[in-house]
């Protein structure tokens, strides 16, 4: 069994998060890694107006055979053209998932199954949660977080932090995706893993929190785990995320 990982997205706290991947020291896993140069992270209400740089040393200390593409993305041509800002990050996410498939091909190397997932998923997984995830290899279907949840006419709901599945399924999703999203991406990513005669299969230990910079300013009674990082994570929701 091989599996890829393409970690894709700004850098952010994956400082903190990679302390929770205790699937990094099994062989099974080789990781891609997609990012910008710059991790940006501003929430004007508690203070935080972050721009750091992104070298490879600050990943490969974590995961030392990681293959890693840094990003300017000043370099990058987008059409912006008519998105407002969640559109722009969605298109951006979309460009690293391609740019990961594009470093896989580019190894040579087969694998079985293909993970996506952001470096700031505090991702939880005990040994059982491990073998779940190479378990993920049934042909009709790809494998997250939740399922597609149907909110209207034609109109769909999927959480997209966590995908899992087979190396064709999702190649083949990454590569019939549009370089621009132009439309809610929750539904977008239903929609376009139903036209390839799929469906999501939730899997509840796939459920990860994401890491917001608050967290490096954990009181000293406090312990980092789960509950902590939702915690934090909530207060910079409730505070207007930019």
């Amino acid at each position: 069994m091989k599996i890829a990982v393409i970690v894709y997205g700004m850098y952010r706290e994956f400082d903190i998060a990679v302390k929770s991947w205790k699937f990094i020291g099994d062989s099974d896993f080789d990781f891609y890694f997609s990012t910008w140069s710059k991790s940006i992270q501003k929430c004007e209400p508690l203070g935080y107006d972050l721009n750091e740089d992104v070298t490879p040393e600050m990943i490969l200390k974590h995961i030392p055979n990681a293959v890693i593409d840094i990003v300017n993305e000043d370099n990058v041509e987008f059409d912006f053209n008519g998105l407002g800002p969640g559109l722009i990050n969605s298109t951006k996410m979309i460009y690293h998932w391609k740019n990961g498939l594009k470093l896989i091909k580019e190894s040579g190397k087969k694998y079985d199954l293909i993970v996506l997932m952001r470096p700031d998923s505090y991702m939880m997984l005990n040994d059982d949660g491990i073998k779940k995830l190479k378990e993920c290899s049934l042909d009709d279907r790809i494998y997250g977080c939740n399922f597609i949840h149907i909110t209207g006419i034609k109109h769909y709901f999927l959480i997209d932090t966590f995908f899992c599945g087979t190396s064709h399924n999702i190649s083949k999703l990454i590569d019939i995706l549009p370089n621009k999203i132009t439309f809610n991406i929750h539904t977008e990513l239903a929609k376009y893993i139903l036209s390839l005669g799929f469906f999501v299969d939730a899997v509840s230990e796939f459920n990860f929190p994401v890491v917001r910079p608050n967290i490096r300013d954990l009181d000293k009674n406090e312990e980092l785990n789960v509950d902590t990082i939702i915690k934090h994570l909530r207060l910079w929701d409730e505070n207007n995320i930019k």
